[in-house]
């Protein structure tokens, strides 16, 4: 069994976490095939990935990055804190993805109310 921390997260929903952690080249290699684990600071086992949605996977040799959203519906909204630092690139990306949003959405606009005086100038001149 081996072990690393949460290297980033980011809360995306009162009882779910996105989280990241990298397991670094230096790990001697082996084979997961049925499940990864989360614990608490304790040591407690609160979270495991297994089953169909689990794809088997090497580790060893290679910086291998696990990203998994950790949903924790059974407690209580606010019970439960994940320790790291801000996942700050996933925060930009929001950010950028919401404003891009925005500016397709008044280009859109702008394109149906020039089509709409187009419509009238065209209208107008028959």
């Amino acid at each position: 069994m081996i072990r690393s921390a949460i290297d980033t997260r980011v809360q995306i929903e009162p009882r779910t976490w996105l989280v990241r952690a990298v397991f670094g080249e230096d790990v001697l290699p082996f084979f997961i095939e049925r499940e990864i684990g989360f614990f608490d600071g304790d040591g407690d086992l609160i979270v495991v990935v297994a089953g169909a949605a689990f794809a088997p996977r090497s580790l060893g040799g290679f910086d291998y990055i696990l990203e998994k959203s950790l949903v924790l519906d059974r407690a209580a909204e606010g019970a439960v804190i994940v320790t790291a630092p801000d996942w700050e690139l996933f925060d930009h990306t929001v950010i950028t993805l919401t404003n891009t949003a925005h500016i397709i959405n008044e280009q859109f606009d702008q394109r149906m109310a020039i089509r709409a005086l187009q419509a009238q100038l065209n209208g107008g001149a028959q």
